[in-house]
Order: structure tokens, then C-alpha cells, then sequence
């Protein structure tokens, strides 16, 4: 029998390597700056899910010379379960693995930690400051809060600016909740990279927006919500 498997993956191998050339040369043929990030096959027999920089899926047939973009639902018992975004918060999960928290503006659960949140932010963002006044509540009822910068006008904007006057801050929470009260702090020379790779981090995420709210398993929860809310959908 192991003779049988290991001939079929020497056989398998090959074919997958051809069909995903064969996609990616097709798809780039028509848009050569499509920026595809992987290429495997998908859960249903025929297709490949081609995984774009930023979160979306295309699901192509072997040949590239039809897909389809959306997302892919199974049916389980009495319950549909959406493989896409399965399978998107794993590499997001990945993602927030390798994130340095020395590099993140924390705001600790009070008590026992009971969830980790970390959320991408924007201190001119009507909604992060709406989210951020509720940080004693959110921290009151066990959720840590990690914040990642995300300048929604772009790196090298004013709220980049901002954002960066924060984390080289010497006290970055009391800097994060000063801008995000409207005032403003005392900045100082830093070259810190942080805020730029974090934005580039949400985009590599398929965040288009602020607040963006991740768990710890991955999972993108878009928007604001109010304390309570955000601790029923953490299972709290």
C-alpha cells in the first residue's frame, strides 16, 4: 500500500506543478500585475483556489481559463461552513504569530485574561475612537487589547503621522488615547518601522477598514461593537 501512495504523490506532484504554471501564466497573460500569492487545489475535485495578496480567492479550473471569485460554502449536516474564510483565518492566525508585541500598543484585560484581541487602527477614524472609549469596559470583562496601526489615508499621511507620534511615544497608550481624544502630543525624532509594516500587515490581511478586529484564532471581525457585543462574539 505505501508503494501504491508514494507512486501517486510522484505522479500527483507534477501535475499540480503544471496546472498551477499553467494557471498563473494564463491569469497574468490577461493581467500581468495580479498578484497572486498561492496557488493549490481547492476542496472541490476540478478546481484550484488561486489566494490573491490581500485576502481574496479565485477558484480556476486546471487549465486557467475560467474562475470564479467568491466564496466557497460546504454543506455539513444542518450547517453550512464557509471554507474560504476558514482557510483565510488560518494564514491570518500565521500572520499574527510572527507580529512582535514589543511592537503593539497594549491595553491589558483587568483581572483574568480571558480573550486576546488585536485590532487595526486609525486615531481620525470615527469608529476606532468610538471602539477606544470603551477600552476600560473591553479590558473590564477579560479581553486584551492589542492595537496595530493601519493609517487608512495611506503611509506617509497625516494620521500615519500621528500613528507614528504614538508609538514612539514614551507612554504609546497614553499617546494612542490623547490622539484619539483629539488632542495632540509632543513628538520626537523616530525611525521606527512599526506603523508601516503593521499597515502593510492589514492589507496582506484583506483589512479595508478601521476598526479591524482580530482573534486569536484569526478570525476578522470588521467594524466597531460595543463592549458587551465584542464579548458574546468571543464566546465570553
Amino acid at each position: 500500500m505505501k508503494y501504491i501512495v508514494a507512486l501517486f504523490v510522484l505522479v500527483c506532484v507534477p501535475f499540480v506543478a503544471a496546472d498551477n504554471a499553467r494557471i498563473e501564466d494564463r491569469l497574468r497573460a490577461v493581467s500581468p500585475d495580479i498578484p497572486i500569492a498561492n496557488i493549490t487545489p481547492a476542496p472541490v475535485p476540478g478546481f484550484y483556489e488561486v489566494e490573491l495578496v490581500g485576502g481574496e480567492t479565485l477558484y480556476a479550473t486546471p487549465d486557467g481559463k475560467y474562475f470564479m471569485l467568491g466564496q466557497l460554502f460546504e454543506v455539513q449536516e444542518n450547517n453550512f461552513v464557509n471554507l474560504t474564510e476558514q482557510k483565510r483565518n488560518g494564514v491570518r492566525k500565521a500572520l499574527l504569530a510572527d507580529i512582535d508585541e514589543a511592537d503593539t500598543i497594549v491595553f491589558p484585560a483587568k483581572g483574568d485574561e480571558k480573550a486576546v484581541i488585536h485590532v487595526f487602527t486609525d486615531v481620525d477614524c470615527g469608529y476606532c475612537r468610538k471602539l477606544h472609549s470603551e477600552i476600560d469596559a473591553i479590558n473590564g470583562l477579560g479581553i486584551s487589547v492589542h492595537y496595530l496601526g493601519y493609517p487608512r489615508a495611506g503611509i506617509g499621511s497625516g494620521s500615519h503621522q500621528k500613528l507614528q507620534d504614538a508609538w514612539c511615544a514614551k507612554d504609546p497608550a497614553v499617546a494612542l488615547t490623547t490622539l484619539k481624544q483629539g488632542d495632540s502630543v509632543s513628538t520626537k525624532d523616530c525611525e521606527s518601522s512599526a506603523v508601516a509594516e503593521q499597515y502593510a500587515l492589514g492589507q496582506q490581511m484583506g483589512v479595508t477598514g478601521t476598526p479591524a478586529i482580530l482573534t486569536s484564532e484569526g478570525r476578522l471581525i470588521p467594524g466597531y461593537l460595543p463592549a458587551k457585543r465584542l464579548a458574546r462574539e468571543l464566546g465570553l
